[in-house]
């Protein structure tokens, strides 16, 4: 958003066995190149080779959240946009409804998006790590080729446990 139009394409796959087909599918994308830099210990984020200025929002309102529909969320993250906002934070991972995702790509608003674990004050890590690194997997694969998805937080305010952290960063590479 403010950066030029959020472009999206679309494009329908099917699939054949003896000139049947046996699945389709039609998918929206959008195609983004993100940069990302230090600068005194400053995260620099560049999109398509252009700096950004990020204004950005926090969407961590669960149970607001969770009553959307597609509507809803069109509406809510439209305000985003015609507040001049370019980034959403999705708080501790708290939304991981596709319309949420689809309506960041059609305003152009990027996400930062966390995986969910709280500051570390508020509660231990997982203790099945097999199963956060199951629904990491899961959030990824479900999400991943979105437009809108411009960084992946480990943990809010804070480092992830060790083991978590490192499969965070192997899963997301």
């Amino acid at each position: 958003n403010g950066y030029g139009k959020p472009n999206l394409n679309s494009m329908k796959l099917s699939f054949s066995i003896e000139n049947q087909v046996s699945d389709q599918k039609e998918v929206e994308f959008g195609i983004r190149k993100y940069t990302y830099s230090y600068d005194n210990n400053l995260l620099r984020l560049h999109i398509n080779g252009v700096p950004l200025i990020i204004r950005g929002g926090n969407w961590g309102m669960p149970d607001a959240m969770l009553r959307c529909d597609g509507d809803g969320f069109d509406l809510r993250v439209r305000l985003h946009k015609e507040m001049n906002l370019n980034m959403i934070r999705n708080w501790i991972g708290m939304s991981t409804n596709e319309l949420f995702y689809r309506a960041c790509d059609k305003y152009g608003i990027m996400v930062f998006d966390d995986f969910w674990l709280a500051n570390p004050v508020d509660g231990p890590a997982p203790p099945v790590n097999s199963m956060f690194q199951d629904n990491v997997q899961s959030k990824l694969l479900q999400f991943r080729n979105h437009a809108c998805i411009a960084i992946w937080a480990g943990r809010n305010e804070g480092y992830p446990p060790a083991m978590l952290d490192s499969v965070m960063r192997n899963e997301v590479s």
